[in-house]
């Protein structure tokens, strides 16, 4: 599951690098639905991790 995590972040990192771009017209739209997929995908990891971590 870590590996997600960091997957996700490198993921958000991508989509905010899309949004902010200014040669590509459709960046804005891009960035936009791939921030929010590894977004929810870091929100589902982390409490993942944070729930195994608390079963140790």
């Amino acid at each position: 599951m870590v590996i997600l995590d960091r997957i996700a972040l490198i993921g958000m990192l991508l989509g905010v690098s899309f949004i902010i771009q200014p040669w590509w017209n459709e960046g804005l739209r891009v960035g936009f639905f791939v921030t929010l997929i590894f977004t929810v995908l870091h929100i589902i990891t982390s409490h993942r991790v944070g729930a195994s971590a608390e079963d140790m």
